[in-house]
């Protein structure tokens, strides 16, 4: 599972702003109230797994002292969905055209040196289909996008390990095992 603060890196960093026009970006779940249409509600992660290595050595980096510090783990790759809602079928289309192309012009800013996070590819961008508002009647046109990310899972060991050991088998000889 992605972690905390690399959920907060990719949230930030979907658009909302449409040159003088700020669409409400709301977490699914997360709001008590009705939305104001127009707005982009962020879903959370879904499916996935581990996409490269398992429990490996990714890099050694030197920590403050000067001595080597291990960083082991794995990649894993998860899908976001984004709903658009707007009250009319243009404004809809619009916010998804827009949505699409901004996601595409600023997918680099998700970093992967600095927040080990990358959008991989848009996996669907579509409309679907419109729902009733239960007070007031009114119709909501809706729109979803899939993004695949691809985000690291590391850690530090706190404990050394063996990283070889001397065997001696009889009549053979020594031989080291790295």
């Amino acid at each position: 599972m992605m972690s905390s603060e690399q959920h907060n890196i990719f949230f930030q960093w979907l658009p909302s702003t449409n040159g003088e026009i700020e669409y409400a970006k709301l977490e699914a779940g997360e709001y008590m109230n009705k939305p104001p249409l127009p707005c982009i509600i962020v879903g959370r992660e879904a499916g996935g797994g581990r996409s490269q290595f398992f429990d490996d050595l990714l890099r050694i980096d030197p920590n403050d002292e000067g001595d080597e510090v291990e960083t082991w783990g794995q990649y894993h790759k998860c899908t976001f969905y984004i709903i658009i809602k707007a009250s009319s079928r243009q404004d809809r289309d619009e916010i998804l055209n827009w949505f699409l192309k901004r996601v595409f012009a600023t997918r680099y800013e998700l970093d992967w040196d600095t927040n080990k996070i990358r959008l991989n590819d848009v996996l669907l961008c579509i409309p679907i289909p419109p729902e009733r508002d239960d007070q007031s009647q009114r119709v909501i046109y809706r729109g979803a996008i899939d993004l695949e990310l691809e985000y690291e899972v590391s850690w530090t060991l706190e404990e050394d390990y063996i990283r070889r050991f001397n065997v001696t088998a009889p009549g053979v000889g020594t031989g080291v095992i790295e």
